[in-house]
């Protein structure tokens, strides 16, 4: 088995702290943001042994090369990330809430 590094990308550790403080400040639950960050370390930890395991999402502006893959990992939440093969590396790009439109997007840089 080939091990690949996981590297979180700027906008992607910015999403986990908006997250984490929506949920202990807004929604007044301390525990649950703990939760929240830890699991989502977990998930991002757990694609360096099987990155190929979740879907591919459709590249609706026919622009990048790169396959965006989307990791659902908990019941309202996804990771989006690229896998650079030749690097071994998993980037990790985005955690989204899966309530909101994920076909519309803004593009993140890969």
């Amino acid at each position: 088995m080939s091990e690949y590094k996981v590297e979180m990308s700027r906008d992607a550790q910015i999403d986990i702290l908006s997250i984490r403080d929506y949920i202990k400040e807004r929604l007044k639950n301390p525990t649950a943001a703990k939760k929240f960050v830890l699991d989502t370390k977990k998930a991002a930890d757990s694609l360096k042994d099987y990155p190929y395991d979740h879907m591919v999402r459709p590249d609706r502006s026919g622009i990048s090369t790169k396959e965006k893959h989307q990791f659902n990992y908990r019941e309202n939440f996804c990771i989006f990330y690229i896998i650079k093969e030749d690097q071994k590396l998993v980037r990790v790009i985005q955690i989204a809430y899966t309530g909101q439109d994920l076909d519309h997007q803004p593009e993140r840089p890969l």
